[in-house]
C-alpha cells in the first residue's frame, strides 16, 4: 500500500504544477514540431535544417536554430497525445509569437494552453512515476526522495523537459542488464539515446553486456538496439544531411555555458571565439572521459555506478551543462551514493536565476488582467545593467561550485570499491 501511496504522491504533485508552468522556448519547440509533423506532414529535421541555413545566410555566422534536435522517438510518442488534444478542440498552436530570443515580450497564449501543457507533459510525469515505482523495489527511502525531489518536480512538471524519460530508460537498462536480458536492455538503452548525451555511457554498457553475455549477449543487445532505432533509420534515410546537422552538428557547434564556469562566455559577444574555445574544452573533455571510462571498465564496478561515473564525467565536466542534465542520472546516483539529494540545489537555483520564475509562470500570469504590465516591468528589471551583472556573477559562482561538487563526487565514486 505504501508503494501506491508514494507513486500517487509523485503523480499528484506533478499534475498540480503541469498545467500552469513551462519553459516557453522548449515546450514551444515540441508544439511546433508536432504541428508541422502531424498537421502538415513536414519532416521536422528538414524544417530545423532550413531555418538554420536561413540564419547562417542572413548573418554570415555559424548560427543554428535551436529547434527539435533529438532522435524522433519523443516526437512520435507525443503524436497520439497531440491528436487527442486536437480532438478535444484544442488550438494547434496554443503558444504564440515565439520566434527569437525576444519572445518573452511578445509571447501570447490561447485559452487551451493549460490543457495542452497537462496533456503534453503526461509522458514526462508518468516516467517520473515509474521511476518512483522501480526505486521502491530497491529502497522505500529512495522512492520517497525522488517523488518529493523539488528538482525532479521542477524539470518535469514546471519546465516540461523530458529528462525523466531518459532517467527511466537508463534505470531500466541497468535492471535488465542485471537480469541478463540483453535484447530488452538493448531496446531500453537505445531509446535513451533520444538525448544523445547517453552515448557517454555506451562503453560501460557494452563492457557489461560482454562481461555477462559474451558474443551471444552482445548480438542480442545489438539486435534490440537496432529494433529501437527503426524510426531514426527512417528519418536519416529521408534526408541524411538535415538529420545529421540537426541532431549531431548542432550540438558539436554550440558554445559553452550552463552550470559551468564556461558560462562566462555569455559575456563575450563573439560567437566564433566562443565556439572555437568550446571545441577546445570539448577535446580536453573527451580525453578525460576516455581515461576515466577505461578505468571504470577495467575495474569492473557495478553497472549503475559505471553509468553514473561515465555520464557525470561526460556531462558535468563538459562545455555545456544544462540544468536538466542531472535528472538523467539522478535515480542511478540515488542507488549509488547517499549524497545525491544534496546536488539538486545547484541546477534548481541556476535555472530560477537564469530564466527567472516569471518566465516559467507566463502561462499562469497570462490570465491576469495586467499581464502586459507584468511583462514590461519584469523585462525592464532583468535587462538593467546592474541586474545583468549580478546575475552573471551569481551564475558563474553557481557553475563553479557545481563543477567542484561534481569533481568531488567523481573522486568519491572512483575511490569506493
Amino acid at each position: 500500500m505504501d508503494k501506491v501511496r508514494v507513486v500517487l504522491t509523485a503523480l499528484i504533485i506533478r499534475l498540480l504544477f503541469a498545467p500552469f508552468f513551462a519553459h516557453i522556448w522548449d515546450v514551444n519547440t515540441i508544439q511546433v514540431s508536432l504541428y508541422y509533423f502531424y498537421q502538415h506532414g513536414i519532416n521536422i529535421y528538414e524544417y530545423v535544417y532550413n531555418v538554420s541555413m536561413w540564419l547562417q545566410t542572413s548573418t554570415n555566422l555559424s548560427l543554428y536554430y535551436e529547434g527539435y534536435a533529438y532522435l524522433p522517438h519523443y516526437l512520435l510518442m507525443n503524436v497520439p497525445l497531440y491528436s487527442l488534444y486536437l480532438t478535444l478542440g484544442g488550438d494547434p498552436l496554443p503558444i504564440k509569437n515565439v520566434f527569437d530570443p525576444s519572445h518573452p515580450l511578445k509571447v501570447a497564449f490561447s485559452a487551451d494552453i493549460h490543457i495542452f501543457l497537462l496533456i503534453i507533459k503526461l509522458p514526462i510525469i508518468l516516467s517520473d512515476a515509474i521511476v518512483v515505482w522501480l526505486l521502491y523495489k530497491i529502497s522505500r527511502k529512495l522512492a520517497w526522495i525522488y517523488a518529493l525531489s523539488p528538482y525532479s518536480v521542477f524539470i518535469s512538471a514546471v519546465w516540461g523537459m523530458f529528462d525523466s524519460l531518459i532517467a527511466l530508460l537508463l534505470l531500466v537498462t541497468v535492471l535488465l542488464l542485471r537480469d541478463r536480458r540483453f535484447f530488452e536492455a538493448g531496446i531500453a538503452y537505445s531509446l535513451s539515446l533520444i538525448k544523445l548525451y547517453t552515448a557517454y555511457a555506451f562503453p560501460v554498457v557494452i563492457a557489461e553486456v560482454w562481461r555477462g553475455g559474451k558474443a551471444k549477449g552482445f548480438i542480442r543487445f545489438v539486435l534490440g538496439a537496432l529494433v529501437a532505432q527503426t524510426p531514426t533509420i527512417y528519418f536519416f534515410t529521408k534526408n541524411p544531411t538535415a538529420f545529421l546537422l540537426t541532431t549531431l552538428l548542432f550540438h558539436g557547434e554550440r558554445s559553452g555555458g550552463g552550470i559551468t564556469p564556461l558560462n562566462i562566455l555569455w559575456l563575450i559577444f563573439n560567437i566564433e571565439f566562443n565556439v572555437t574555445f568550446s571545441k577546445l574544452v570539448s577535446a580536453i573533455l573527451v580525453g578525460v572521459w576516455s581515461v576515466i571510462t577505461l578505468y571504470v571498465v577495467k575495474k569492473g564496478v557495478s553497472i549503475e555506478k559505471a553509468i553514473a561515473i561515465s555520464m557525470i564525467t561526460g556531462l558535468f565536466l563538459g562545455k555545456l551543462v544544462n540544468e536538466q542534465y542531472l535528472l538523467s542520472v539522478y535515480p542511478l546516483l540515488l542507488i549509488t551514493t547517499s549524497e545525491t539529494h544534496k546536488l539538486e540545489k545547484y541546477p534548481l537555483i541556476f535555472a530560477l536565476l537564469n530564466s527567472t520564475p516569471i518566465y516559467f509562470a507566463l502561462p499562469l500570469l497570462a490570465s491576469f488582467p495586467n499581464y502586459q504590465s507584468i511583462l514590461m516591468l519584469w523585462h525592464k528589471i532583468i535587462v538593467s545593467e546592474e541586474i545583468l551583472f549580478l546575475r552573471h556573477v551569481t551564475l558563474f559562482i553557481i557553475g563553479t561550485l557545481m563543477l567542484f561538487r561534481m569533481v568531488d563526487l567523481l573522486i568519491a565514486l572512483l575511490s569506493k570499491p
